[in-house]
């Protein structure tokens, strides 16, 4: 059986959504800190300037910024996923097994979350 084709699934996509900016101190480091990171890594256009549309942007991107919130992990990684973006989500060694098998981006070093090494993490989960 062929699953039917999706609204999104030929939209343009650019790579990067950035939102869920409001500092959070998490035992995986503060939000802004690693958006900070994101920007001297390139990505300085990334960030969602407008909610009203929220949805429309995470339909438009391969990747959302989806870092620890409140909690262990976001409400954003399950919008993202329903939204046929990936998540890039903090390692969190507690919940490996429930995110086994999800495409999602779990990064250790924020450091490493370059143009390059997220075209080739797109390419891998494709």
């Amino acid at each position: 059986m062929e699953l039917p084709q999706t609204a999104w699934a030929h939209t343009p996509r650019r790579l990067l959504m950035c939102t869920g900016l409001r500092d959070r101190q998490t035992p995986s480091g503060s939000r802004k800190a690693k958006l900070m990171q994101l920007r001297r890594n390139g990505f300085r256009g990334c960030v969602l300037r407008h909610m009203d549309q929220y949805h429309e942007a995470l339909l438009s991107h391969h990747f959302v910024f989806s870092p620890a919130g409140d909690d262990y992990q976001s409400f954003r990684d399950i919008e993202a996923l329903i939204c046929g973006s990936i998540p890039i989500v903090d390692f969190q060694p507690w919940l490996e097994e429930q995110r086994a098998g999800l495409p999602m981006v779990i990064v250790k070093d924020w450091q490493a979350v370059t143009q390059p090494w997220l075209e080739a993490k797109l390419a891998e989960i494709r």
